[in-house]
């Protein structure tokens, strides 16, 4: 009798030619005992065997010792062909497994945590009389919400994925995504721009709603140097691995491509109306949400999280030389 394959994290039983688990949605990795350790993919020479199937449409694939065959391995074993067109099956997967119901829920919970820690880790700063003023404030709020942006990032990859952050939300960088990081910022500057148009005469009136941010920058020097690390760096980091990493692979992997990086913008928009409730904050959600369809593109184009993330620094850079420039016309 065959052995039942089984889902690695919830064991749940397997259909033969499964990729991911129907429960969980954990992407599978089946490896038979007779090719553990094997390298990922032959050498010049090597002997013939069973590898992992470098195309990753199946777990292995047989080198005969001169080219990789149709024979695979998945489970069970079968036939897969493999024709020089098939490019859109070779992609990488946006992300380390396709999101459930459990690993989307985990998410947007994840993200209701993250504003709730940054209430809470302020609040003695506000019941002790605001001590250090703006800066403090604002160094002590955004420490609570990246402290759980990250935490729910690692507590999904370690439910759902392999537990390796780097691995799952694909977090790598390459020189080149400096390149790309600042045209893309340059067309999402734009981009944010052009959607604010009909709403010129609002815009105005409701004032710039991130005005409490640059209040740091009347302390001097500490005070720019806050600005820049939070909005260049910090931000950057913590928002592109939560929004583009965790919760845009997931829904790209079950939902497609546009709907993925669609719904993650407007959740990355959104969000950002907590900078100051109200008319500027609805267009302050409305510009940010555009911009983050430039990100998400930029992220599933390159397959790496390291050039949204260069490309969201630029973005917010741009903004703050341009305030620079203004304070210096006062």
């Amino acid at each position: 009798m065959a052995r039942r394959r089984r889902c690695r994290r919830c064991r749940t039983v397997l259909r033969a030619q499964s990729a991911y688990c129907p429960k969980c949605g954990t992407r599978q990795d089946s490896v038979p005992v007779w090719t553990r350790g094997t390298p990922a993919s032959p050498a010049s020479g090597q002997p013939a065997g069973w590898y992992r199937d470098p195309f990753r449409r199946q777990a292995y694939r047989y080198w005969d010792g001169e080219i990789w065959t149709e024979r695979v391995f998945s489970g069970t074993y079968g036939e897969d062909v493999v024709a020089v067109d098939h490019s859109a099956d070779d992609r990488l997967p946006e992300g380390a497994w396709r999101g459930s119901f459990g690993s989307l829920t985990l998410s947007i919970v994840g993200l209701a945590v993250a504003f709730g820690l940054s209430f809470l880790f302020i609040l003695p700063f506000l019941l002790a009389g605001h001590p250090g003023g703006t800066l403090a404030g604002l160094v002590i709020s955004e420490a609570g919400l990246w402290t759980g942006f990250l935490g729910t990032c690692i507590l999904t990859s370690r439910r759902y994925g392999t537990g390796k952050v780097r691995a799952d939300f694909r977090l790598r960088f390459r020189w080149v995504d400096l390149a790309i990081a600042f045209g893309a910022a340059l067309a999402a500057r734009c981009f944010a721009a052009i959607v604010l148009v009909p709403f010129i005469h609002a815009l105005k009136s409701a004032g710039n709603p991130d005005k409490s941010l640059y209040k740091i920058t009347n302390v001097g020097a500490l005070g720019w140097t806050a600005l820049v690390l939070i909005t260049c760096v910090g931000a950057p980091l913590f928002e592109e691995l939560f929004f583009r990493g965790l919760l845009q692979g997931q829904l790209v992997e079950r939902f497609g491509v546009w709907t993925g990086i669609a719904v993650t913008a407007v959740v990355f928009g959104a969000v950002h109306i907590a900078n100051d409730p109200g008319t500027a904050g609805l267009l302050l959600a409305l510009s940010v949400g555009a911009s983050g369809i430039v990100l998400g593109v930029v992220r599933h184009l390159t397959g790496r999280l390291g050039s949204s993330m260069a490309t969201h620094s630029f973005f917010n850079a741009l903004a703050v030389i341009a305030f620079a420039a203004a304070s210096t016309l006062r």
